[in-house]
């Protein structure tokens, strides 16, 4: 072969490989550089080209890929042959390519042959084909089983250390759950206690009122019946029965308070009894806002209820939902005394606390008159440990909690809020509570 038709086939291998390789070239130099007839195939199953520009078309394709990739490569010859007529070449190269992406780097093999055809004075590419060399270990193993022996091997301990990790997290992560839904009881048991105080005070005042008067009224019948007036004697005792069936009541109310308060710290058993409802949230909405008063004694806010009179009993765990109930009337009051440090004058701070029920549904609302939430909180609310509340005032499972126990029971969740626009409109944050009626 004479020197120029040598020189014309190196640099139209050279351009062809430039092309491919370096993405700042124009890939209309191919016009010169490929057959008409061009034919080749890729490394995936779908790269088959017929025509130079579906050509063009996997090279664009592959250089949108590479953006933002760092793309270093070495091209190893392997052979180089020209045929007797001097008219036909073919080349063939193994090319390293160093890929970085988010600074991790990865090496890929690619095995490279072109065959060029001389004709009208001119080399162009009629045909190429690039395959990805897979790495066998001996020539004794042409099918690379010892090396996917090796590999499952390898795989199967790499997943029994994941997974016996995965089983390990998993554990710890039931543990610290666990440890975390007890903290979040105690720390409502916590907001509680002081109102659990107050509300117990009233029925000991009535208990020990009711008791000295009927001390008194023994001592005035026992005069009586020195004094034969039996007719007196019967009234006092009249009296003395009333007493003694008002203390007894007012000591069933404590009673009752110290037996709530007990189921609330303990862990729910699970299992489900009729409950009245409106019972349950009025008085959790007491014991909230003297709890709350305890510790603020600034703390004022106003109190609005409805009950529906007609719910009946429901069949639910009391004390999980009555933890709801205290959680979404805690937050509410947490809601509108900070809106009251913010902002004085005409605002009054007001939570509503209602039930209704609605065909075989029950609905217990909990509204406040607060700034409402943000789109970008209201997408969050729900999740565990998120929280609005300064680092120590919330732990961020309290919502979240409150959502599991109301879905447990077979029941929705739902929160309806108007943002504070500094508009005229009724601003603040509506939780209702849906439960099914068994």
């Amino acid at each position: 072969m004479d020197e120029l038709k040598e020189r014309l086939l190196t640099q139209t291998y050279q351009k062809f490989m430039d092309v491919g390789l370096n993405s700042t070239e124009s890939l209309d130099i191919l016009d010169e550089l490929v057959s008409p007839e061009v034919m080749g195939f890729g490394t995936t199953i779908d790269e088959r080209i017929f025509s130079i520009a579906e050509l063009k078309k996997l090279l664009t394709r592959q250089r949108e890929q590479s953006q933002g990739i760092q793309l270093k490569c070495v091209i190893n010859p392997v052979f180089r042959k020209v045929l007797r007529d001097e008219n036909s070449a073919v080349f063939t190269d193994d090319i390293t390519f160093e890929i970085t992406v988010n600074e991790e780097t990865i090496k890929m093999f690619l095995r490279f042959s072109i065959i060029l055809d001389y004709f009208n004075d001119k080399w162009t590419v009629v045909h190429f084909h690039g395959s990805k060399p897979e790495n066998v270990s001996t020539e004794d193993d042409t099918w690379g089983i010892e090396d996917w022996k090796k590999k499952n091997a390898e795989l199967e301990k790499l997943v029994k250390e994941r997974t016996a990790e995965l089983e390990k997290s998993l554990t710890d992560l039931k543990s610290t759950q666990s440890q975390l839904i007890q903290s979040e009881k105690m720390a409502s048991l916590g907001e509680l206690t002081a109102g659990i105080a107050h509300e117990i005070q009233n029925p000991l005042n009535f208990v020990n009122n009711f008791s000295e008067v009927s001390t008194e009224l023994v001592d005035e019948m026992n005069e009586e019946l020195e004094q034969g007036n039996l007719e007196d004697v019967k009234e006092i005792s009249a009296d003395l029965k009333q007493n003694l069936e008002k203390i007894n009541h007012h000591g069933n109310r404590a009673g009752d308070i110290v037996k709530g308060m007990l189921q609330h710290s303990r862990s729910s058993s699970g299992a489900k009894e009729p409950a009245d409802i409106n019972a349950l949230a009025d008085e959790y909405l007491r014991l909230a806002y003297h709890g709350l008063r305890a510790k603020d004694k600034s703390f004022n806010a106003t109190m609005l209820t409805e009950f529906d009179e007609s719910i009946e009993k429901v069949n639910i765990i009391p004390q999980d939902i009555g933890r709801v109930i205290l959680n979404l009337i805690t937050n509410a009051f947490y809601i509108v005394n900070e809106k009251s440090k913010e902002q004085a004058g005409d605002y009054t701070p007001t939570v509503s606390v209602g039930t209704k029920k609605e065909g075989n549904t029950v609905m217990i609302s909990v509204k406040d008159n607060g700034n409402g939430i943000p789109k970008k909180v209201l997408d969050k609310i729900f999740q565990p440990f998120f929280t609005t509340k300064p680092t120590g005032q919330g732990t961020g499972l309290g919502l979240s909690l409150s959502y599991d126990i109301v879905k447990a029971h077979g029941g929705e969740l739902k929160v309806e809020t108007i943002v504070d626009k500094g508009l005229p409109a009724e601003v603040g944050t509506e939780f209702i509570i849906q439960l099914p009626i068994v």
